[in-house]
């Protein structure tokens, strides 16, 4: 049978006699084929020049694409939904300034795959799995919710239970990695793409034993044993690195998605009895017996700036005048989290203005930068320092923070 596979750019690991490869902007009409393949899993199809999520630079192409399966009668049709790829935004000279994790926008990525390839219903959801197929298993970083099994068609789920292929008629979504035509094969047999001819074997014949059989069958299922449990290690792995790769994040982002991550750090090393509110002013509260750390947290395209520092200091100013009986002796400190220069890399930051800094020191304002704060977390969280020691130097130091 022959099969179209179709994905930003023709790739290699899937050439072969029975597979045309064409690109999302040049592909051939779906019915000269018995089987096309739409893949979304390349991170290059993953990136805006523009802000936001909505929208990819790809974007005629998948609306193309979508068009031509509405168009196509015989074709049988397979997209391959993305894994967890960095969703790259707002270009500018050269630098795309925004990185995205896939994983924590998957409704603005499901709704784009939806709404361009005319593919209803598919909402993805967090979490690796590990599929058990006939053909081996297969990872994939996320599963499918929220769809009921079609009457003609079925679905397959992964290890944790989410829905990893869905079929429904000639048309199947999978958020399962396909990486070369073998894989691919193997897999369009799994999903009944492929119909190999069925070749009668009595169950007698298992009886009878000849060469190295015995020993090669328990050799495959050791092997099979010890696959799955790598699979499993390396999508636990891979989970661990993406989180890593999102608390990154902070060195070279901004605005709400800085201060979330920024938060969900600080509530990890400085924890509180009860969640933190933001009720417009500072970004973290955490208190002792006698002291309030108040914590504002800023990303700039540039350097510090006199009104960063002087917003940390109104912070404080506002709690002293808002302090009860119970606060009347807790003393506040103000600490500026600044993430600067976020579209260059570290290398090429300047030094902050040393004006700023005896601001900062004027008004008993610490500021630390987005690395720093980074290091810190990292030290508190492998046990080289503890929280209440760094407490300490929290409350000690002003100006610039230094290890």
């Amino acid at each position: 049978m022959k099969i179209q596979y179709i994905s930003y750019a023709t790739d290699q690991n899937f050439e072969s006699d029975d597979i045309t490869c064409r690109t999302l902007s040049d592909p051939l009409a779906f019915d000269n084929f018995g089987i096309t393949v739409v893949s979304l899993q390349d991170y290059r199809v993953w990136q805006n020049t523009d802000s936001g999520f909505s929208r990819v630079n790809c974007m005629k192409d998948l609306n193309n694409i979508g068009l031509m399966t509405s168009a196509s009668i015989k074709s049988l049709i397979l997209f391959l939904l993305p894994q967890d790829y960095v969703f790259k935004s707002s270009l500018s000279y050269g630098e795309y300034r925004v990185s995205t994790p896939i994983r924590v926008i998957l409704p603005d990525v499901s709704s784009l795959i939806c709404d361009s390839l005319g593919i209803d219903g598919i909402t993805l959801s967090p979490g690796a799995e590990i599929t058990h197929l006939n053909h081996g298993g297969y990872s994939s970083a996320f599963s499918i919710s929220n769809m009921e099994p079609p009457s003609e068609g079925c679905i397959w789920r992964g290890n944790g239970n989410g829905i990893t292929v869905f079929r429904a008629g000639d048309c199947a979504v999978t958020t399962i990695r396909i990486k070369d035509s073998a894989t691919l094969f193997g897999f369009l047999e799994d999903i009944d793409f492929i119909r190999e001819e069925a070749v009668f074997y009595p169950e007698w014949l298992n009886e009878i034993s000849i060469l190295d059989e015995a020993s090669v069958h328990d050799r495959l299922e050791a092997n099979r044993t010890e696959i799955a449990k790598l699979e499993n290690e390396c999508a636990s792995l891979e989970e661990r690195l993406a989180e890593c790769r999102s608390k990154k994040l902070i060195l070279c982002t901004k605005g709400s998605q800085l201060q979330d991550n920024v938060v969900s750090m600080l509530e990890e090393i400085f924890p509180r009895d009860e969640k933190f509110v933001d009720v417009g002013e500072e970004d973290y509260r955490f208190e002792t017996a006698n002291r309030a750390f108040l914590f504002e947290v800023k990303g700039s395209e540039k350097s510090l700036k006199r009104d960063h520092v002087s917003k940390t200091d109104n912070h404080v100013q506002v709690f002293l005048d808002s302090r009860d009986d119970d606060r009347a002796e807790k003393v506040p400190k103000g600490i500026l989290i600044f993430s600067e220069e976020i579209g260059k890399p570290l290398s090429e930051h300047l030094p902050y203005v040393e004006a700023q800094i005896d601001l900062a020191r004027k008004y008993g304002v610490l500021v630390i930068p987005a690395l720093g704060f980074l290091r810190l977390y990292e030290k508190i969280l492998q046990g080289e320092i503890s929280s209440e020691q760094v407490q300490e130097d929290l409350w000690s130091k002003t100006g610039l923070w230094t290890d």
